[in-house]
């Protein structure tokens, strides 16, 4: 019976916990989180690589995370997107740190699959078993000889990999491209009635033009073997298996013309990844392969026609440990840059908590003291007006819209306790939008100019400049309510002075 992974609702979550830390689990448990409501990584593919000796199981974001952070201790936790590992015995006290948190890059889903899997290996390693076709393993080169390798790959009989499925193009010889004690990873091609196990290499390799225009460029001196003497007297040369580059008869050095199989040192001319070709030269490059850049087709693999050259060896591991700590900088970089992005997202995740907090508790006081306290006195107002922005705009938000300054005019506050049919704060929030000079944004405020009469009549200015404006507290209806404003203009910004408010036939 295939394994599945089950889907975690919120109901389901003190089952989950109770699981958890039920000291008789003898499996680990693998959780795997979701990002805008879809797992990072293929949970498929997960499940088969953890292949019964764990419970993967799928929280959705929200309600299902968030009850599970709620009932865990401190950091035992996951969201955001990211995996988590629980091993068996977990208590209330465990070290966080000893229960892996697998941060998923969306870009490199595959690696959190890898580090659970190897996490889970160094656990409780798969047991020894004879394979099926098409599967993928990893091995060890333990022979080599001229027809092949032997790989170890953990089942009681080493397996074999012929010399024609070692590389997309084949190889003449084994040694060009691997060496005992080289770790690889091959797909398993068949499995004979004795129970031989035959793999192949061809697709577990990076291509060979990828790798030259990647580690070598134009101008550098590469290690090449003639391949083919054209009649011309041109030579192919290969740099890599199935790499192969022409040296026209110009580009010969005078008096040297090198044989089948010879390995000189040849000056990269020009490469064509795409089209597959290059140009190299033989005039201007050193006659020995001493410095040449080294090349080869698989990591830990030797340097192609390096054999036994312990200095291109000792070159080409040195690249390969820089490369190594590229990759690490890179991941740790992308690891954190996710980290602070899911982190983001909880903060304005509880920042929205925050305000439709703040929002139920305004709703759940007595509707005299919503109404009536902003208007108590112009310092309640402007308090109000000052909250209502920080409730309404996010830190991102108020760099773009600067809530401005606002003045009460004479009477605004009487107008303010006159007027019937709109709470006090709804007029508290449209300042606030009208300070921060965003009302013309907002659906249902509708700012526009407080003319003199109907029609185009132009707008009302007071003799200081001032520019008249009125928004709206209601729509729908002629008798809607309107809010009336000056808008002084000043070196330093515009000042929001409050006229009144009231019903919009009243005021045209």
């Amino acid at each position: 019976m295939a394994h599945q992974a089950e889907v975690i609702e919120e109901g389901a979550v003190p089952a989950l916990v109770d699981e958890l830390f039920d000291l008789t689990r003898a499996a680990p448990v693998i959780a795997v989180t979701t990002r805008y409501r879809e797992p990072l990584v293929d949970v498929a593919a997960l499940v088969e690589a953890v292949g019964g000796r764990g419970r993967v199981v799928v929280l959705t974001e929200g309600a299902a995370t968030d009850a599970l952070v709620e009932a865990l201790p401190d950091r035992l936790g996951v969201f955001g997107g990211a995996c988590r590992i629980w091993w068996p015995g977990l208590t209330r006290d465990a070290d966080p740190l000893a229960q892996p948190l697998v941060w998923v890059r969306p870009a490199n889903a595959d690696a959190a699959i890898r580090r659970i899997t190897a996490e889970l290996n160094a656990w409780s390693p798969l047991p020894s078993r004879a394979p099926g076709e098409g599967e993928d393993v990893e091995g060890t080169v333990v022979a080599i000889d001229p027809t092949g390798a032997t790989i170890d790959i953990g089942t009681p009989r080493p397996a074999y990999a012929h010399r024609r499925y070692l590389t997309r193009e084949g190889v003449d010889d084994p040694h060009d491209v691997l060496r005992v004690g080289q770790s690889v990873r091959a797909r398993v091609g068949r499995v004979t009635a004795s129970g031989d196990v035959q793999l192949d290499l061809r697709d577990r390799q990076g291509d060979g033009w990828a790798i030259l225009t990647d580690d070598a460029k134009v101008g550098d001196v590469v290690r090449a073997r003639v391949v083919r003497v054209f009649h011309g007297g041109g030579r192919l040369v290969e740099v890599l298996p199935g790499v192969t580059g022409l040296v026209p008869v110009h580009l010969l050095r005078d008096g040297d013309a090198p044989e089948v199989d010879d390995v000189v040192a040849a000056r990269l001319v020009s490469v064509d990844a795409r089209a597959r070709k290059a140009t190299l030269s033989l005039r201007d490059a050193p006659e020995s392969t001493d410095g040449a850049v080294p090349l080869r087709l698989m990591i830990g693999g030797p340097v192609f026609l390096a054999e036994r050259d312990a200095d291109a060896e000792a070159a080409a591991s040195e690249v390969d440990r820089l490369r190594a700590e590229v990759e690490r900088l890179e991941d740790e970089l992308a690891s954190s840059r996710d980290q602070v992005a899911q982190l983001e997202e909880e903060r304005l995740r509880l920042r929205a908590e925050l305000r439709a907090s703040r929002d139920r508790a305004r709703e759940a006081r007595p509707r005299a003291a919503r109404d009536d306290s902003p208007a108590d006195s112009p310092e309640a107002f402007l308090t109000a007006v000052h909250e209502a922005y920080e409730r309404l705009y996010l830190q991102g938000d108020r760099e773009r819209y600067p809530l401005g300054e606002v003045r009460l005019g004479d009477g605004f506050l009487d107008s303010v306790r006159r007027l019937q049919g709109v709470d006090a704060g709804k007029i508290v929030e449209v300042v606030a939008h009208v300070a921060a000079n965003r009302a013309h944004e907002i659906p249902g405020v509708q700012a526009h100019p407080w003319r003199t009469g109907d029609g185009g009549a132009p707008q009302r200015e007071r003799p200081d400049g001032a520019r008249g404006w009125r928004a709206a507290l209601q729509v729908g209806t002629p008798s809607a309510r309107r809010l009336h404003y000056w808008v002084i203009p000043t070196s330093a910004g515009r000042i929001i002075e409050l006229d009144e408010v009231g019903v919009h036939d009243e005021h045209i």
